[in-house]
């Protein structure tokens, strides 16, 4: 419970035993800090929730880049066939801005196993896809630089 603007509510802070009592009381802690500053700490956990949603997977900013980028490419159709064949099983369904470099270390080690020049020539894909991301605005940086 809080109170903002003389009016009483109730925002939900998560379900035992999903969330334990430590991170319900430091989220308690960051909903009270927020009231006190007239922030709607409800709206605030609503709004970024609706954000995490609209955020694209690792196949809707491939789609994307298909329909910007590949579909004007020779190549094209080659590449989003090997992405959508080796990448998007294992990271497909992950918000394209939460891949981390060992979510594609771990795809690509299997692959470099059976056939090496196919692993790098994916690696150079998604390093291309992540820079698309980053000039779409949905990345703020490429997880495989470096």
């Amino acid at each position: 419970m809080y109170q903002l603007h003389g009016r009483k509510a109730l925002v939900t802070l998560g379900r035992y035993p999903e969330t334990t009592l430590k991170q319900a009381l430091a989220e308690h802690g960051d909903a009270r800090k927020a009231a006190h500053k007239g922030i709607d700490p409800a709206k605030a956990r609503a709004d970024a929730k609706a954000e995490f949603k609209e955020a694209p997977t690792v196949v809707g900013l491939l789609e994307e880049w298909k329909r910007v980028h590949l579909d004007k490419l020779r190549s094209g159709a080659e590449t989003y066939r090997a992405l959508n064949k080796d990448a998007v099983p294992k990271i497909g369904r992950l918000k394209a801005r939460d891949v981390t470099r060992r979510d594609v270390v771990t795809l690509l080690d299997p692959i470099r196993r059976r056939a090496p020049r196919s692993a790098d020539s994916l690696h150079g894909e998604l390093v291309r896809l992540f820079n698309f991301g980053i000039e779409r605005g949905v990345l703020s940086a490429n997880p495989l630089l470096g």
